[in-house]
């Protein structure tokens, strides 16, 4: 993958972020537990903007979402309602991932940590200091 289609891809991945992000908490205003998640639904739906509907499991401390149009995944950690930009090399793996489905996708892992490596030291990244290993991108 080339540095182009990877960035096209970690825009769509933060602009799908926020949007389920702001859906869920449209859905569900009152939860007041965003360090254990207790009051979080196990499971549901949200509809973004497109009307595209996504479905989404609890998973220990975040919320899994898959789209239930393409099976596209978006995975948020605890981190979800105050930084529904962040995302680390899991995260924005599993995206791929879900949205590519190639055999070989996987053997690319240290080509994607390079990458985002490469993209933090010219400022198209950042590092959120207050939680480890997630990232968010620079708007200039």
């Amino acid at each position: 993958m080339d540095d182009k289609i990877l960035m096209s891809e970690l825009i769509d991945l933060e602009r799908k972020q926020i949007e389920l992000r702001d859906a869920f908490l449209k859905e569900w205003p009152n939860i007041m537990d965003w360090k254990f998640y207790i009051d979080v639904p196990k499971n549901g739906l949200v509809t973004i903007k497109d009307g595209t509907i996504w479905e989404f499991k609890k998973h220990g401390t975040g919320l899994i979402f898959e789209c239930k149009k393409n099976g596209v995944i978006v995975d948020f950690d605890s981190n979800f309602h105050d930084h529904g930009e962040a995302f680390n090399l899991f995260r924005f793996m599993s995206f791929l991932e879900s949205k590519i489905k190639s055999e070989n996708f996987v053997s690319d892992k240290k080509l994607i940590k390079n990458w985002m490596n490469n993209m933090e030291k010219i400022g198209v990244i950042e590092s959120l200091d207050n939680i480890y290993g997630m990232y968010k991108l620079i708007h200039h």
